[in-house]
């Protein structure tokens, strides 16, 4: 279920830009992170990122491999700070 915050992001996206936002969530959702550009980030534990053009997607991973604390964000110069 997507929060409010990642809702209002996501609404306010191009239809090219919301498909490809939804079918990567949608791969998270489902624990297939093949193919994705995916990175730890290395400040923080069990935090991840994936790059999909100028969408970064930032969450995290539990034990049990199940995604949460999704946050998305235009790539910038603050993006990882």
């Amino acid at each position: 279920m997507m929060t409010s915050k990642l809702e209002k992001f996501r609404r306010k996206l191009d239809q090219k830009s919301r498909a490809t936002l939804d079918e990567t969530l949608k791969k998270l959702g489902c624990g297939d992170f093949f193919g994705l550009d995916l990175k730890k980030l290395e400040a923080e534990d069990n935090r991840y990122r994936i790059r999909r053009g100028r969408l970064r997607i930032k969450f995290s991973i539990n034990k049990d491999r199940k995604v949460y604390n999704i946050e998305v964000d235009w790539r910038d110069d603050n993006t990882y700070r």
